[in-house]
């Protein structure tokens, strides 16, 4: 069923400031009558698992009371934290089928400048939070995000995170569509607003031309989910960023339902208001947009363009022959192999995920 699965952004406060966030800005600040009014009309919906993000949602101080209106309502809850005020009391008074946390790196300093300074506390306690999470029978996960600075990492925190056991690791491709909207969207200083740019550029790892491109963070994301598959672990999967076949809802403060798919760039486009409309209206919406695709309306035609050719590099589209002859003559005879190599597992895992939708 579309639309069965709902991320909430509970609050869009957040005690960290990670470079690659693409936390939306919100038009009305959450309370506590309101999260419970939602709450309720959650429950009472045909949803079946709600993810409660934000910001962080260990701030939202009626979470407990969220979560326990969700579980009467027979819904799958999992709570996404980055862990700093997470502790023994708090993982006791949630009402929760699994919670995620956060895993970018085991080395410190790649940690430190992925999620800044203060996220080592959850780093410090993190054996002991995973520990407390499995005792409890709640679902643990982990999340991951897959950039320029960490993407060598992967093995690493696998060996890591595997010693003591996992539900879910998803591994996500960095969106610097999204992370570059937010910025835009929060406002900052002209000082702030260039340092955080740079740090998403350092993130997103372009490549270059001379290379054939074999050098991006989509490059690097590939092979890595390949070397991985030697492990056989079905709990491990790569989230590239043109995965999302369905439209994956989010749900703000507001009652606002946006959605983002495969194509959607930069723009998470609003489907209606919960309050307003109701759930099944804007489930009816959320089923045209995935029936009706790039044809949806016009805007759709030209996000479809960009998503599959524009924004895609040379060796992603070589097979369907949407290239131009002078970007091949910028690459190096010696990387020619890697592009071919690229360009068949790409086509490849393309295939493999349009069999899933």
């Amino acid at each position: 069923m579309i639309g069965e699965h709902i991320h909430w952004y509970i609050t869009d406060r957040c005690n960290l400031d990670c470079g690659y966030c693409f936390k939306p800005k919100f038009h009305y600040r959450e309370n506590k009558s309101r999260n419970v009014s939602l709450a309720n009309i959650l429950a009472n919906s045909n949803i079946t698992k709600v993810t409660l993000g934000g910001g962080e949602p260990t701030l939202v101080r009626n979470l407990a009371e969220v979560t326990h209106i969700l579980k009467q309502g027979g819904k799958y809850v999992s709570l996404h934290t980055n862990g700093l005020l997470l502790d023994d009391n708090l993982i006791s008074e949630l009402e929760v089928d699994d919670i995620a946390l956060p895993i970018d790196s085991i080395d410190r300093d790649t940690q430190r400048e992925l999620r800044g300074k203060p996220f080592l506390a959850t780093i410090d306690k993190l054996l002991h939070l995973t520990s407390t999470i499995l005792k409890r029978d709640i679902g643990l996960g982990y999340h991951t995000v897959f950039t320029a600075i960490n993407h060598q990492e992967i093995p690493a925190i696998y060996d890591f995170i595997k010693k003591d056991g996992f539900n879910y690791w998803k591994i996500y491709e960095f969106n610097n569509d999204l992370a570059l909207r937010t910025v835009f969207d929060i406002g900052r200083s002209q000082k702030k607003l260039r340092a955080k740019i740079q740090i998403i550029m350092k993130l997103m790892g372009n490549g270059s031309p001379i290379k054939g491109y074999t050098d991006c963070v989509l490059a690097k994301f590939l092979l890595s989910e390949q070397e991985m598959k030697k492990h056989n672990d079905r709990r491990i999967q790569f989230v590239s960023r043109r995965d999302v076949s369905k439209p994956y809802a989010f749900l703000d403060n507001c009652g606002d339902v946006s959605y983002y798919t495969w194509l959607s760039g930069r723009e998470r486009r609003v489907a209606g208001n919960i309050i307003r409309d109701g759930y099944q209206t804007i489930q009816k919406y959320l089923q045209e947009v995935h029936d009706k695709g790039c044809e949806f309306d016009d805007k759709t035609e030209d996000e479809f363009w960009w998503a599959s050719f524009g924004d895609m590099p040379i060796w992603a589209r070589l097979l369907g022959g949407n290239y131009f002859h002078e970007e091949l003559e910028k690459i190096d005879p010696d990387f020619l192999d890697d592009v071919v190599e690229l360009s068949e597992l790409h086509t490849k895992r393309t295939y493999r995920k349009s069999l899933l939708k």
